[in-house]
This record gives structure tokens, C-alpha cells and sequence, in this order.
């Protein structure tokens, strides 16, 4: 009987046992299931969360493309880009400014610009035409200082515009042309009356219209010369400032110390007679200038210019 009750506890101990391992092993197994499936859900959300942040950035990339897209050039700035020059500018020109009728000889020559015989500057043609359709000559002097010339063909040679200072900066920037008078340019060897303007035949026409005007005693400056102290003989011609209408003459004072200088610009209906007084004033420093009317030698108008300085 013992021996019954003992194999009964024995087997119930075998049956408790086993079913606690398999507990265990299932318990283990739902664990392993429940990790796995986790493991899952987790690369799964990465996976979306990857593609939600790629799909932002290819949004982000489209909307930045969209609100900044590449300007085109402007039509204005670029209208002349790429048209070469044509315009030969070699050669000995006459030249003469549309305001003051002043005329001057121009050489350009190998890279080399001479004027009236005298200044002479280097220079650089430009391949290709500014948006304003003009061709571009830089005109450097013997400081490195540059300003530009701009030429476009005309009926009777060429036609062009300096460009100097400030406005030469400002021309670099954006091309912008500045009001200043046009200069005619001929070719060859000319003079004024070929532009339709009178010129000076020879020193004595220029001394003779002085002592027309000043002696005048309708000129209120008739009376501030002292003519006892004048003689003809004195006055000189300065060729490289007498070109065409101009003429430059030197007057030196009857001492033999010191003199002056008067420049005559001469025109169809007046002529101006530009005064330095003082040798050292010459060029820079004029002293008045007095407009005259050519029919009678009368003063119309005087501009003391020295308070400009």
C-alpha cells in the first residue's frame, strides 16, 4: 500500500514538473514572439519615418528651386554683348567739339594717341561694342589715369563723347553715357571752315581784332588798358595751343619781365577772348573771358572766371 502511494506521488511529481518546463518554453516562446514583433514595429517606423524625412527634403529642394529661380540677363545691359567693332579708329583726324567749335588734331597710331603734336597718351580699342553701340577707346596718360573715349561711325568719319572723372567710374559700372558735347571727327589734316566755322589766317588777323575790341570805347575795358605800355611787336604766337578757330598768343610786358596770354575762339556770329593774367596762371588759371560780336567789336557779355578757382 505504501509502495502505491508512493509511484502515485511520484507520478503527480513527474506531471508537475513537466508542466511547469512547458510553461516555461511557452512563456519563453510568447516573449521571443513579443520582442520579435516589436523589433518589427520599431524598423517599420524607421523605415516610415526615413521616407517621411526624404520626401520633406525633396519637397524642401523643390520649393527652394521654385522661389529662387536662375535670372536671366538683362536685354538692356547685354544688348550689344558679343557685337565686335568694326570701326577702324587708326589714322590723323581733325577734330572739333559741337559747343566750342575748339579744334584739335588727333593721330592714333600703335596703341599711341597724339594730340595737336604734342600730348600723347597710351590707348586700347575694345573688341567688342558697349550696349550703347559705341566703340570704346581707353585713353590712359603718363600718370596711369584713364578716361575713355566713345566713337560711333558718322556721315563724315566718326563721333564720340569723352568720358572722364567721376562719370568714367560711373561709366564702368553700368555703361551710362554722360551728357557732354559731341566731338566731330574728320579724317585727314583739316581746318575749322571745313566744319562750317571761320578760323584764324595768321597771327596779325587775331592781333588786329585785340585792338579793335579793347580800343572801343564802347567796352567798358578800353579805359583798364594802358596803351603807352603796348606795342604789337610784343605779342608771339603759342603753336601748340593755336589750331584752327583758336589762337593762342603771348604778350610780353614791355620790361621784358613777366607778359600774359589771350586765347581767341572764333566763331560765325562772335569770338571769345579768354584773358591770364600772369604768366603762371597759363593754362590752368584763366581770368575772364569776354564774348564779342563780330560785326562791331562790342563786348556782349564777360565772365570773370577767376572766382571759379
Amino acid at each position: 500500500m505504501k509502495i502505491k502511494v508512493l509511484s502515485v506521488l511520484m507520478l503527480c511529481g513527474a506531471l508537475l514538473t513537466l508542466t511547469a518546463c512547458n510553461g516555461g518554453e511557452k512563456a519563453s516562446d510568447s516573449q521571443k514572439s513579443k520582442n520579435t514583433s516589436e523589433v518589427q514595429k520599431s524598423k517599420k517606423k524607421k523605415s516610415e519615418s526615413s521616407k517621411k524625412e526624404s520626401a520633406k527634403k525633396e519637397d524642401s529642394s523643390k520649393e527652394s528651386s521654385s522661389a529662387t529661380p536662375t535670372e536671366p540677363k538683362s536685354t538692356e545691359t547685354n544688348v550689344q554683348e558679343g557685337v565686335k567693332n568694326t570701326l577702324t579708329v587708326d589714322g590723323f583726324w581733325t577734330a572739333m567739339g559741337s559747343d566750342d567749335h575748339i579744334t584739335s588734331r588727333w593721330q592714333f597710331f600703335e596703341n599711341t594717341l597724339t594730340i595737336n603734336s604734342r600730348d600723347v597718351y597710351d590707348t586700347k580699342v575694345s573688341e567688342n561694342l558697349d550696349k550703347n553701340g559705341y566703340t570704346v577707346v581707353t585713353i590712359t596718360n603718363k600718370n596711369a589715369e584713364s578716361h575713355a573715349l566713345l566713337v560711333k561711325p558718322s556721315a563724315n568719319g566718326m563721333e564720340g563723347i569723352t568720358v572722364e572723372g567721376a562719370a568714367y567710374q560711373e561709366y564702368l559700372k553700368n555703361e551710362t553715357v554722360p551728357a557732354n558735347q559731341v566731338i566731330e571727327f574728320r579724317k585727314g589734316k583739316l581746318e575749322a571752315d571745313d566744319f562750317g566755322v571761320p578760323s584764324w589766317n595768321n597771327m596779325d588777323e587775331a592781333i588786329d581784332y585785340y585792338e579793335a575790341t579793347f580800343k572801343n570805347q564802347s567796352n567798358e575795358s578800353s579805359e583798364e588798358l594802358i596803351w603807352e605800355n603796348y606795342r604789337r611787336d610784343l605779342w608771339s604766337v603759342v603753336d601748340a595751343e593755336t589750331a584752327g578757330n583758336k589762337m593762342t598768343l603771348h604778350f610780353t610786358n614791355i620790361s621784358g619781365a613777366g607778359g600774359s596770354y589771350a586765347q581767341f575762339i572764333k566763331g560765325n556770329v562772335t569770338t571769345e577772348i579768354i584773358s591770364y593774367d600772369g604768366n603762371a596762371s597759363f593754362p590752368n588759371n584763366p581770368t575772364r573771358k569776354d564774348t564779342v560780336r563780330n560785326s562791331d567789336h562790342v563786348i556782349i557779355n564777360t565772365e570773370d572766371l577767376w572766382k571759379n578757382q
